[in-house]
């Protein structure tokens, strides 16, 4: 029997869990590009070894309000389908 192992997030105060063989990294939150072509609910690009990272803001995506990203804020990297993508947390 396989068991899989989920890594718990935070993100404005809900819980949301992800796979943990998806999570390439946690990193506290770097400064972000904004790119005027990209959807409503990514909020900036980074460079991350080598790499051109969107960031989700998972609030923006369910259609609610989100709240100042202060410096305690984290990305959480992921890998889907052979791309890096960000999700912005608040805790792990």
């Amino acid at each position: 029997m396989k068991v899989d192992n989920y890594l718990i997030f935070e993100a404005h105060k809900s819980l949301y869990g992800i796979a943990s063989a998806r999570v390439v990294e946690l990193i506290w939150l770097p400064e972000l590009n904004y790119i005027e072509s990209s959807p409503f609910y990514i909020v900036g690009h980074f460079n991350f070894r080598g790499s051109f990272v969107p960031v989700l803001d998972l609030f923006l995506r369910q259609g609610m309000k989100t709240r100042r990203y202060t410096a305690q804020d984290r990305i959480l990297i992921i890998e889907f389908n052979g791309k890096l993508y960000g999700i912005h947390i608040n805790e792990v």
